[in-house]
């Protein structure tokens, strides 16, 4: 059994550009690695009930934007 390796690219944010996650994409290629995954969708709500349990203050570390 062979361990293949991938990462994710972002899916906001200055690296979300064509130009960004096309440079990124070759690079990953040229390193050898097997995946990539873009996200397609990304629902993060403007309030919520409870903390957000990764976090020490229990807010979401990227915001609604």
């Amino acid at each position: 059994m062979t361990v293949q390796f991938g990462f994710s690219l972002q899916g906001r944010g200055v690296l979300a550009g064509r130009e960004a996650i096309t440079t990124l994409a070759k690079r990953a290629d040229a390193l050898g690695y097997d995946s990539i995954w873009v996200t397609y969708r990304l629902l993060i709500p403007f309030r919520t009930r409870t903390a957000y349990p990764y976090s020490s203050t229990g807010a979401f570390p990227l915001g609604t934007d």
